[in-house]
């Protein structure tokens, strides 16, 4: 059995690392809008590697430049009449938010506290979220709501939400990390090339005179200039991109310094955590093609109209009211952004197609079909299905 030389275990090793580098976690409630070789894959498509309750590892990108933007939409239902721990709809591709059922007046907002990615009610939790960034963002929001009195606070709700599909916002954050990431991107490919190219030429003496014992110190020279050329860019454009995360941008530093894998992605992870709380629709007009957002803009009235099972947090009256009423704010704040733009909507409003003529009924969610007319959609949650329309 042929051994390994110490060089190839570092390539094993590099790879490895490059790998787990690259795979986005996605936590619940979230959605992960990934480049392939710099075009965006429609978030719908997104594949689980492997997860569990906490998130999932879904699919990327295999190219330095590839990166992957994650937006969260609002964890929990809001009205007038309070707060409750639980949404009804679920993140494109994802999964839906952990459910708390807890419950919190207005008047009650004052207490919230945040411990990390979660806000808590004294001793209770009422969300966890995908990021601690967005955690601080929606208690922000929670305390602005409160202090408004009772008759401006619907208002100041449909002004919350109407944020959630801020599309300057998400262009101008876009086009700042582009540009932000120029020349971390550039770098990230030389050293990319330099070590899996022109390294593995040099490993196997595939050009006459490269693999000669005299050229390694160049070639070592070069690869610590264009690394740590590369994590100085990332730490320029971090610090552009999010100015009071200083505890989390020296960190990052440290990590790409002492791993080349964590500074081959540092235009990806740059990209994390871009767009914060922001309904994944508004993340998708600016990455996605039109006939991609139709269907996407589709799947999620779906989801609004026919969610997951259960429907709601407990069989508390207020608590279904406060769901209900957040849930009728989001399709109608979906109805206007998709008017904005210009989205049709006729996918989401009319029965499908049915693909097998054995089918007698299809899941209303999902659009899963069925052989019998009483079925029921396990991917659902066990939702009833509806019959097709007799022909």
């Amino acid at each position: 059995m042929t051994q390994l030389s110490d060089v190839a275990l570092i390539y094993i090793v590099l790879v490895v690392l490059y790998l787990v580098e690259s795979a986005p976690w996605v936590r619940p409630g979230c959605t992960a809008l990934s480049t392939f070789l710099g075009r965006v894959r429609n978030p719908a498509n997104n594949k689980k590697i492997i997860g569990n309750d906490s998130g999932y590892l879904g699919t990327f990108g295999l190219a330095p430049f590839d990166a992957t933007i994650i937006a969260e939409s609002c964890p929990i239902s809001i009205s007038t009449a309070g707060l409750v721990g639980f949404s009804s709809a679920s993140a494109i591709g994802g999964d839906r938010p952990v459910c708390t059922e807890t419950t919190c007046r207005w008047e009650d907002v004052k207490s919230l506290r945040q411990d990390q990615r979660e806000i808590w009610l004294k001793d209770r939790l009422l969300c966890r979220l995908g990021s601690v960034v967005t955690a601080t963002e929606l208690l922000g929001h929670l305390r602005t709501i409160a202090t408004e009195k009772a008759e401006k606070r619907a208002d100041a709700i449909t002004s919350f939400v109407s944020g959630l599909f801020d599309t300057n916002y998400v262009q101008a954050r876009i086009d700042s990390w582009t540009l932000a990431t120029k020349h971390v991107k550039a770098w990230s490919c030389i050293l990319f090339l330099w070590i899996f190219v022109v390294g593995v030429i040099r490993y196997h003496g595939l050009v006459p005179g490269v693999s000669d014992a005299e050229t390694l110190w160049a070639y070592l020279a070069v690869l610590f200039i264009a690394w740590w050329t590369n994590n100085a860019f990332q730490f320029f454009a971090h610090r552009k991109l999010y100015p009071a995360a200083k505890g989390e941008r020296w960190k990052t530093l440290f990590t790409t310094m002492v791993s080349p894998a964590a500074s081959f992605r540092a235009t990806d992870h740059l990209g994390r955590n871009l767009v914060g709380l922001q309904h994944p629709l508004a993340v998708a007009v600016i990455l996605c093609t039109k006939p991609e957002l139709a269907e996407l803009t589709a799947a999620v009235l779906r989801d609004l109209r026919y969610p997951k099972v259960p429907e709601f947090a407990s069989d508390d009256r207020d608590s279904i009211l406060i769901v209900s009423s957040f849930r009728s704010t989001i399709e109608e704040a979906i109805a206007t952004f998709a008017t904005n733009f210009e989205i049709t909507c006729d996918l989401a409003n009319s029965a499908p197609s049915r693909h097998d003529v054995s089918s007698l009924s299809y899941c209303p969610r999902c659009l899963q079909e069925f052989s019998a007319l009483d079925a029921q959609c396990s991917m659902c949650g066990n939702r009833s299905t509806i019959p097709f329309a007799i022909e």
